[in-house]
């Protein structure tokens, strides 16, 4: 298994990190297709559609804080009481859902709160992985955990659309909360290989501090960061409004929708065998360029057709080049820092594409609100071209 793309799983801490997430992220994706399609169900409304989205994933702007706590304290412990608060939100939902008494200001409450578990979650898993493979596995399992995410992200929102079509939200919500019962079992059972320094002889704050003086003096990472900034708050125009164009334009409802999001997550699981089976870094600079303007063609061209095999196939090539672009960044970042710092460029990592999607969310409701959702996605699409014509030269400067 040396060579071999799935290299990786020959550690045991690997096997139980790979299923504990898997069956947990599928129930993630079950809510991520569940909670959009209850809030336009409950209101109509395409501005509260990027709101809701808005509050889940507006705290990852203090992921470069929380990276420092990860840096900071025991990482395997911490992911276990994560994981049980992110439990606890969606059996309250799948309750509230289930009794009849769901509002939108639940919907809200509950939102923010998985935005606050989020903010602490995603630094500390990404920091958490060199402690479970040697470095030089870190490209392989990358690849594998992107693969991870994407076949979940493949198979959750078809599942997520056949529950809603036949059963409602409710049950999403709940098996969402019952599938983080295998992450904490697996996170149980994970030894470390070893543990990175987290030394307390500085305080989280000079971390912090540390953290953000690397990353401004290292130009290869702050230009990648920026790229992905620009795709955050744009790359999330088209599955924000997915809802609208299922129901609204193609007539397709809640099969339609999970349908639209599944194509998505089948150009992903595609790139993250390209990443799992790559052996160096050299020219991801170019790759990672490249995959920016996939995303904007794409974005531009699901914006304009009408016939549902042409837009999968646009969406499919869209969630390719989104993986690319991100699990290659990903890549490039983990490999060229030190790893005591792990933790901290994780949470600058998580920041520049997460914590830019909810304002991304905000402004595509807001936008199809007043000029519709098509023209709202080809506005988005035109501009993260411009926006990678513009960071051309410092990005392939490092290539």
């Amino acid at each position: 298994m040396k060579d071999s793309i799935f290299k990786s799983f020959r550690h045991r801490n690997y096997q139980f990190f790979y299923a504990g997430q898997f069956i947990s992220v599928v129930g993630i994706w079950l809510q991520m297709v569940a909670t959009p399609w209850l809030v336009y169900r409950l209101t109509g409304s395409a501005f509260l559609l990027g709101f809701i989205s808005f509050v889940t994933q507006i705290f990852v702007l203090f992921s470069p804080f929380t990276g420092a706590i990860a840096d900071h304290i025991d990482k395997r412990k911490a992911l276990i009481v994560i994981e049980f608060f992110a439990m606890l939100q969606a059996l309250l939902l799948g309750v509230l859902v289930y009794s009849g008494t769901v509002q939108m200001w639940h919907i809200f409450a509950i939102s923010t709160f998985l935005g606050v578990v989020a903010a602490f979650d995603m630094p500390f898993r990404q920091a958490f992985l060199m402690e479970i493979v040697p470095k030089n596995d870190l490209m392989n399992a990358i690849g594998l955990n992107g693969m991870l995410f994407n076949s979940a992200r493949l198979v959750g929102p078809a599942i997520g659309g056949l529950l809603i079509s036949k059963f409602g939200e409710g049950l999403c919500f709940v098996l969402n909360g019952v599938t983080y019962i295998a992450a904490i079992i697996a996170l149980y059972y994970i030894v470390p290989a070893r543990v990175h320094d987290d030394s307390r002889e500085i305080s989280i704050v000079e971390k912090f501090r540390e953290g953000i003086s690397y990353v401004k003096g290292t130009p290869h990472i702050s230009s990648i960061l920026l790229l992905l900034s620009v795709t955050g708050l744009v790359g999330v125009f088209p599955v924000t409004l997915m809802p609208i164009f299922a129901k609204d334009i193609y007539g397709l409802g809640a099969k339609g929708f999970g349908m639209f999001m599944a194509a998505l997550g089948t150009g992903a699981v595609l790139a993250t065998f390209q990443i799992a089976s790559r052996k160096t870094t050299e020219g991801l600079p170019k790759v990672i360029y490249a995959g920016a303007w996939g995303i904007a063609a794409c974005m531009s061209v699901f914006a304009l057709v009408r016939n549902v095999p042409f837009a999968l196939l646009t969406l499919a090539v869209a969630g390719y080049a989104m993986v690319i672009q991100l699990g290659f960044s990903n890549t490039l970042i983990q490999m060229t820092s030190p790893e005591k710092m792990r933790g901290r460029i994780m949470g600058f990592f998580v920041m520049a594409f997460m914590g830019f999607m909810p304002v991304g969310s905000l402004v595509a409701g807001s936008l199809a609100h007043y000029i519709s959702a098509p023209l709202t996605i080809a506005l988005g699409g035109f501009s993260l071209g411009l926006s990678a014509i513009i960071l051309k030269k410092r990005i392939l400067n490092h290539a």
